[in-house]
């Protein structure tokens, strides 16, 4: 990562961060000290974000669903999909008791 760019490299810790371990902007500052000895300032982070959103929102969601629609498939009820979704994550996690709260 030697010539990338600090919003390059702050955008894939951000990202693996997110997938690995969901969590609030102050407690991703302590994932990546602990896990990539990254010092980032909560405040860039935020900016990051602010910048992100500005520029690359459509982007972003255009990505996202374009993974998502391969992941679970193209246009279905999202009941059907969601079975199979709480399903996996019953069995990963060898679960005997699972309650699922959705809108």
């Amino acid at each position: 990562m030697d010539s990338c760019t600090f919003r390059q490299i702050i955008y894939v810790r951000l990202s693996i961060s997110e997938i690995c371990q969901s969590q609030s902007k102050t407690a991703t500052v302590d994932y990546l000290k602990s896990h990539f000895d990254e010092e980032v300032e909560l405040h860039k982070i935020y900016r990051y974000l602010d910048k992100l959103q500005s520029s690359q929102k459509d982007r972003v969601q255009e990505i996202s669903v374009k993974h998502t629609r391969k992941i679970l498939g193209g246009n279905k009820y999202e009941g059907h999909t969601m079975l199979l979704v709480v399903e996996d994550f019953v069995k990963k996690f060898d679960l005997m008791d699972f309650v699922v709260v959705a809108d």
